[in-house]
Formats: C-alpha cells, sequence, structure tokens
C-alpha cells in the first residue's frame, strides 16, 4: 500500500471514520493502513488481491453507514431547529414548555 496518505479533513472527521471503519475493517483505520505492507509482507499476490476486493467493499460500507448517519443527524438538527422556532414564536407558556422539554429529549437521545 502506498504509504503516503492524504489526511482527512479534519480530526474530527477522521475521528468519526475510525469509529465507524474500526467497527467494519480495523486495517483501513488511519493508524493501521500506512503499516498494512509491512503486516501483510507475506501474502500472495491472489491474497492480496482478495484482501483489496474486501478492502473495498469495506470502504462502501462505510460510506453507506456514514451517509446514513448524517442524513439522521441532519434530520435531528432540523427538528431542533423546528422546535427553536416553535418555541420563539409560539404563544402559550404550555406550548414553550412542551417544546423546551422535546429539545432536551431530542438532545438527550443522541
Amino acid at each position: 500500500m502506498n504509504k503516503n496518505t492524504q489526511t482527512i479533513a479534519s480530526e474530527e472527521d477522521e475521528d468519526l471514520y475510525n469509529l465507524f471503519m474500526l467497527d467494519i475493517e480495523p486495517d483501513l483505520t488511519t493508524s493501521m493502513y500506512p503499516l498494512l505492507d509491512d503486516v501483510y509482507s507475506w501474502e500472495t499476490v491472489e491474497q492480496r488481491e482478495g484482501r483489496m476486493a474486501w478492502y473495498e467493499e469495506a470502504i462502501e460500507i462505510c460510506k453507506s453507514r456514514l451517509s446514513a448517519f448524517y442524513a439522521a443527524w441532519n434530520e435531528e438538527i432540523e427538528n431542533v431547529k423546528t422546535l427553536m422556532k416553535e418555541y420563539m414564536h409560539g404563544g402559550e407558556e404550555s406550548q414553550k414548555a412542551e417544546g423546551l422539554q422535546s429539545i432536551e429529549d431530542s438532545i438527550d437521545a443522541q
């Protein structure tokens, strides 16, 4: 593998990527893939091809899971935004209290 790796946009993005990838394929975490040539120096060309095929699949699985995560996160942010608007522009105090409770519940669910 190429030991010159491109960095992920931010530390937070890298941490999130590693969190997801660790569950799928630990070899593809950012701390591991620079070491893979040494770790797998013994394998045959056929074994390497099989491993690379799995890595491609693992990356697609990770992308899919991250996309689902970001979609759910964006939906939750929009829900909180809607609740805040309702709270700020709502009329009765009970509506405001319910809105605040919903916001707290949304945050607690994270």
